[in-house]
């Protein structure tokens, strides 16, 4: 309850203020902890730098984006019966800092694929990926997706303060 209350009150902010992403991101991976398919049934690795640096911004913006992203990949794993989830949020430098997402499940449909693949700057993007879209027309970030042999799908976003 208190960590839905917490959502609840980040979403609802509409003025901008400085948020720590790594600790955002981990209260809503905790959030999420409370679909029991996402807690018991897929492989996840989590790892989060909660001290990644302060960025100015509205927090709902990376809030909405992850949790699109979540439910994404609880939708595409279901059928599957399980799947693996891996994300990723550190601060390598004290500039920067990215958060990576990484999946083993079916592969996006071509036109979503292309519309993350072009930077998600292409209007489709926005159609396929409104809360991605919506961040990073408020807080630019170099994006990069990438597929390996195992079918797997890396999404990263990198952000210089």
């Amino acid at each position: 309850a208190e960590t839905m209350m917490w959502k609840v009150k980040t979403e609802e902010q509409d003025t901008p203020s400085t948020i720590q992403v790594g600790l955002l991101v981990q209260e809503n991976i905790e959030f999420w902890m409370g679909d029991m398919f996402f807690k018991h049934r897929m492989e996840k690795d989590i790892q989060i730098n909660t001290q990644t640096p302060l960025l100015k911004g509205v927090p709902y913006h990376f809030t909405s984006f992850i949790d699109e992203w979540i439910l994404l990949t609880l939708e595409r794993a279901r059928p599957l019966n399980g799947g693996k989830f891996i994300l990723k949020v550190d601060s390598p430098e004290t500039n920067h800092f990215f958060i990576s997402f990484k999946d083993s499940l079916p592969p996006l449909s071509k036109a979503q694929f292309n519309a993350l693949a072009n930077g998600c700057i292409h209007p489709s993007c926005a159609e396929y990926f409104p809360a991605l879209h919506r961040l990073l027309t408020y807080h630019p970030a170099d994006l990069k997706l990438s597929t390996s042999n195992d079918g797997s799908m890396t999404l990263r976003l990198t952000w210089e303060i």
